[in-house]
């Protein structure tokens, strides 16, 4: 299945994939306006000392309407998808430690309320 078979995620408030995911910025992105950090040569968001992206804030985005590209786009249930179709190892590591990506736990958990 692919991720353009799935409805418009509403994400109803939730922000799993702020708290734990590596944020990269696309080409598009001006790098100059985010904090960000050098990860394996990509320039990614930067998160706190908790792993969380320092622009989450308790009422949600402090930068939204402004954020990256991978931000506005994200949707964990295509990257459960995605991640399913590179193979079981890579499935495992993501599911197999729910703490390090509650985002991906989210996204599971939003397909299977879909029944898939």
């Amino acid at each position: 299945m692919a991720s353009t078979d799935l409805p418009k995620l509403d994400c109803a408030g939730c922000r799993k994939c702020c708290e734990s995911d590596t944020i990269s910025l696309m080409p598009g992105d001006i790098a100059a306006f985010y904090k960000t950090d050098l990860i394996n040569g990509k320039r990614v968001l930067r998160k706190g000392a908790d792993g969380k992206c320092v622009y989450l804030e308790k009422t949600g985005c402090a930068i939204y309407g402004h954020q990256p590209t991978m931000c506005r786009a994200y949707d964990c249930r295509a990257h459960v998808l995605m991640t399913r179709a590179k193979g079981r190892a890579a499935a495992a590591e993501r599911s197999g430690n729910p703490g390090k990506y509650p985002g991906y736990v989210e996204g599971e958990r939003r397909l299977a309320a879909l029944g898939r």
